[in-house]
């Protein structure tokens, strides 16, 4: 199988949008490393900011604002000792 194509269309990098080399691999999206890792940081930042943004609050059932952690479970300072006390039956 051949790796590289001579006449390939000309396309650009996904992430900087330089021109890519006429010679390269059939499946060459980046111009460098470097795009290609700003492009996949990016993906996986994107990823991690959607499941912060469908956190709700444990105790008081409201969505969680400016999470830092996908696995934050109380939006603030006021819930989390809520949850956290129980009440012994009498």
């Amino acid at each position: 199988m051949k790796k590289y194509h001579v006449d390939m269309e000309p396309a650009d990098c996904e992430w900087c949008a330089k021109p890519l080399p006429i010679v390269r691999h059939w499946r060459t999206l980046f111009c460098n490393k470097d795009c290609g890792n700003a492009y996949f940081n990016k993906l996986a930042a994107d990823a991690a900011a959607e499941d912060r943004s469908r956190l709700k609050c444990e105790a008081c059932g409201n969505p969680i604002k400016g999470a830092k952690r996908a696995h934050q479970r109380y939006c603030g300072r006021r819930c989390w000792p809520s949850k956290k006390r129980k009440i012994a039956p009498d």
